[in-house]
């Protein structure tokens, strides 16, 4: 009885601001009612890792560039965004290029304003990206990317974020590790290193994590699968699932 009460009361708070408050949207006036009644769901976490090695041509620069600005449009205010990049950089020395949150201030207009400022801040970081003066990484360590983003992951599924994970990447690993220009990856090598890698504890929880790949390549046709494979087999120990994997630009969930 008491919760009901309380229920009818937040209902007629609401509807007296939508009178008051011409500029609060029918989405906002939803969202105030997710906060009173504590149902407010988390916005999306999504993490972008982009590859900046010297073997990036322009081309698929301009393909990770179009994929990136149309995740942007898919943003909305509550959403986190962790960009970083795949380099020939350990786990142990991997950092963030930017870590953004889009404010949810529950006012259509203002909503708007933040989303419009967060955009603009995070195209810039994405250019930065390419500055001519950075020293160029000279091999992909693709695992060691990966393998970072547990700590993040961790911290939107303990929000009840929904995880999104994008690698704007040719996905060919160069590292002591595993090399695939000198190797050609198998179903075997593809076991024995996800053996190894949970033995050594840098096998991330991607329970619950999209994942989506573009820019994905290969000597070959042939050799692009093979290392498909791979990163399905990988992708699916590690408790994730691979929704794109290609060349092209994919959608990243919905505006």
């Amino acid at each position: 009885m008491k919760r009901t009460f309380l229920n009818s009361l937040a209902v007629s708070f609401i509807g007296t601001l939508a009178l008051l408050l011409p500029q609060v949207s029918h989405a906002g006036l939803q969202d105030l009612w997710q906060r009173v009644t504590g149902t407010q769901q988390a916005g999306k976490l999504i993490v972008v890792h982009v590859d900046v090695t010297s073997s990036v041509k322009i081309q698929d620069w301009t393909l990770y560039e179009r994929t990136f600005e149309g995740m942007l449009r898919t943003l909305n205010p509550g959403d986190r965004i962790v960009l970083s990049t795949i380099g020939d950089q350990p786990v142990s020395k991997m950092l963030t290029v930017c870590d953004r949150t889009l404010e949810r201030r529950h006012i259509r207009l203002r909503d708007a304003a933040a989303r419009e400022a967060i955009i603009k801040e995070l195209k810039t970081d994405f250019i930065a990206l390419r500055d001519p003066g950075a020293k160029t990484a000279r091999a992909t360590y693709v695992l060691d990317a990966v393998t970072a983003t547990d700590q993040v992951f961790a911290q939107g599924r303990l929000q009840g974020r929904e995880l999104v994970y994008l690698i704007l990447s040719d996905m060919i690993e160069e590292s002591q590790v595993a090399n695939f220009t000198r190797k050609r990856p198998d179903g075997a090598a593809a076991n024995k290193l996800i053996a190894q890698r949970t033995k050594a504890g840098l096998m991330p929880n991607l329970h619950d994590v999209k994942v989506y790949v573009v820019g994905a390549g290969g000597r070959s046709g042939e050799d692009m699968m093979r290392i498909k494979a791979f990163w399905e087999s990988y992708f699916r120990a590690a408790g994730a699932t691979l929704v794109e994997y290609g060349r092209n630009i994919v959608l990243i969930g919905k505006p």
